[in-house]
């Protein structure tokens, strides 16, 4: 809702699961780099990394791994060195995309209500912005925005004044941070 009235957009998605709801998860592409979990994006480098299927299958053995890979249905007799790459591939995809699924229906299904949807797969690139994640640096007039459209205490009152006065000494003390006259904090 807040996308069609005006407000806030979403900005949490990743590249990989913005293109799955627009072209569908079993379009999208996933690279184990993209995993958030740091030992289990290093558990999949590492299997990636084998040299053997020995080695890969001693790597498969690790209690923690097979669980996950037993919840991604990924738990299999590796035979050849393509069989490690798939594992690998298949896991990561179930991990960033698989689990979701349902998750990202209901969304659609949201979305589908206001006709936001169709406005998405008529324009994915137009819609990008509002819903990938994009880094922005913070500059003072992106800090100041957050409070100018608080609610405020009643003009005239003593809180009133003290929140005046905070928000001014707020805003002096972030025109000085982006001068460098204080230590950022």
């Amino acid at each position: 809702m807040s996308l069609v009235h005006g407000g806030p957009a979403i900005r949490c998605f990743s590249p990989g699961l913005y293109h799955s709801l627009v072209h569908g998860v079993r379009s999208a592409s996933v690279d184990i780099s993209d995993v958030y979990d740091p030992d289990l994006r290093n558990y999949l480098l590492a299997l990636i990394n084998c040299q053997s299927v020995p080695d890969a299958q001693t790597c498969l053995t690790q209690p923690s791994f097979q669980t996950v890979l037993d919840l991604a249905g990924t738990l299999k007799q590796v035979k050849s060195l393509d069989d490690i790459q798939m594992i690998a591939n298949e896991s990561a995809r179930w991990f960033l995309l698989g689990r979701v699924c349902s998750s990202l229906e209901r969304l659609k299904d949201g979305l589908n209500v206001l006709g936001v949807l169709g406005a998405v797969f008529e324009n994915p690139d137009i819609f990008r912005p509002a819903f990938c994640y994009v880094p922005q640096p913070l500059t003072v007039d992106l800090l100041s925005s957050l409070f100018t459209n608080t609610t405020r205490s009643e003009l005239g009152s003593n809180a009133h004044a003290k929140e005046s006065l905070i928000l001014s000494f707020w805003n002096d003390y972030l025109q000085d941070v982006e001068e460098h006259t204080v230590d950022e904090f």
